[in-house]
């Protein structure tokens, strides 16, 4: 936990300003966790807000303390599944979690997910009830061996994604493969670049894999989330909102949630100046307490720019002490509800570095090479490294050091086109320079 100057406008003090670089995979679970030491230390529900970029963002959120039984002034419903791109997603796991038959309007959902250049008229050799043998057997009795082979190409994905299943995989590796893997992710890139609004499909495939990290099973994973979408709104209840919607008003507590890159600065806007406006309107809606939470792999570079105007920065204290409530069984302090005469918080936690991080990366040998490589590839082709592989990217494979070019499929932003182009070139890098320590 860094505490860090919010700036003069900022109405909470910098000692009351947290920001949290947390593991992609307890996002949600960390936003809860903090709201929960909130209501502990005395504050109401509707003392607190949970702020986002974008709409769908508030998906992990909203599930995360649905769950926790608390009660949330939210407009979010369940609406949000029949998005494109999570409609796709989840019919590919509902396909991926049936033992024998195929559901008719899930093959019809998908087969274009991601596009394969099947014609419109396949759809009428999906009938009601088919089993996965039946699939397979169309490709013998159509006449064009290039739409068969295109309905294999589906037959195999749909293949791979239920022997993943069948191996216990959990709801977010499900969906991890579907998007990787299969290529959904790489479709719904390339519709968001197609359009000139600010919505996007990858906001809402990033809400949902979120949300599976509450709820590994797959099985039973959509049932559970479409149950917690339909609670009724509470006016009392914890505000979860975009920070478009909440400009003006102001709560003692405010969680920032999503401070990362892709969507702070979101990945379709133009304008930087504006995305690093929204994010300080959000911190300003905080008037005793703000933490800002994002992921630890890819944090919003405007979090450093926070950084870099205000005295070096301070970490809260993480004691390892088990059975605290924070992050594997870390512990940080937790926010004393202040008296209302005396309109004064808690004092902070003492200061202590941490060692942790991307940072850290800097001088691994493999981060050395990967980042020489991109360098002497990006001016072969003539464009920016990040168009290669972004930093977070580098970090990512440093952490994991894939072996397979499954596995460096399942790093984000590795789509499969990158990971055809560069994935040998990686791999070979990988394997070289870390056999010294293997």
């Amino acid at each position: 936990d860094k505490a860090i100057n919010a700036g003069p406008s900022a109405p909470v003090g910098a000692d009351r300003l947290k920001v949290r670089e947390v593991p992609t995979t307890q996002l949600a679970g960390e936003l809860a966790d903090e709201v929960k030491r909130w209501l502990a230390a005395g504050y109401q529900p509707a003392d607190i807000a949970v702020l986002t970029r974008v709409n769908a963002s508030l998906l992990g959120p909203q599930i995360a303390l649905a769950a926790a039984g608390l009660p949330l002034d939210t407009n979010l419903g369940p609406d949000i599944l029949d998005r494109l791109g999570v409609r796709a997603a989840l019919a590919w796991m509902r396909l991926a979690s049936s033992s024998v038959v195929l559901d008719r309007d899930d093959l019809v959902e998908i087969y274009r997910r991601p596009s394969r250049g099947l014609p419109e008229w396949i759809v009428k050799w999906f009938r009601p009830g088919m089993t996965f043998d039946a699939l397979v057997a169309i490709t013998d009795r159509i006449d064009d061996d290039k739409i068969s082979a295109k309905v294999m190409a589906l037959a195999d994905d749909i293949a791979l994604v239920r022997g993943i299943v069948r191996r216990g995989a959990t709801a977010r590796e499900v969906l991890e493969a579907v998007r990787v893997r299969v290529g959904l992710g790489e479709a719904m890139e390339q519709l968001d670049r197609s359009k000139s609004e600010g919505s996007s499909q990858l906001d809402d495939l990033e809400a949902l894999e979120q949300v599976a990290d509450l709820h590994p099973d797959a099985a039973t994973f959509e049932q559970w989330v479409r149950g917690l979408l339909t609670r009724d709104r509470n006016p009392e209840g914890i505000t979860l909102a975009s920070v478009h919607r909440v400009k003006g008003r102001e709560w003692p507590a405010v969680v920032v949630y999503g401070a990362s890159g892709g969507l702070m600065p979101h990945r379709l806007a133009e304008d930087e100046e504006e995305e690093r406006r929204v994010l300080h309107v959000a911190i300003t809606r905080g008037r005793e307490w703000v933490t800002v939470i994002a992921d630890a792999a890819r944090p919003s570079p405007f979090l450093e720019e926070f950084s870099s105007i205000a005295p070096p920065p301070r970490f809260v204290t993480s004691a390892t002490s088990a059975g605290g409530p924070g992050i594997g069984g870390s512990r940080t302090s937790s926010p004393t509800k202040p008296a209302k005469s005396a309109g004064r918080g808690p004092a902070r936690s003492a200061a202590r570095p941490s060692a942790d991080g991307p940072a850290g990366d800097e001088n691994d040998p493999v981060y050395v090479a990967l980042k020489a490589w991109r360098t002497t590839v990006a001016r072969t082709d003539q464009v920016p490294p990040y168009v290669v592989f972004h930093d977070r990217v580098l970090h990512e494979l440093v952490r994991r050091r894939p072996e397979t070019l499954r596995d460096m499929g399942l790093v984000a932003g590795v789509g499969p086109a990158k990971l055809e182009k560069y994935g040998p070139a990686v791999l070979g890098i990988i394997e070289q320079v870390a056999a010294p320590d293997a």
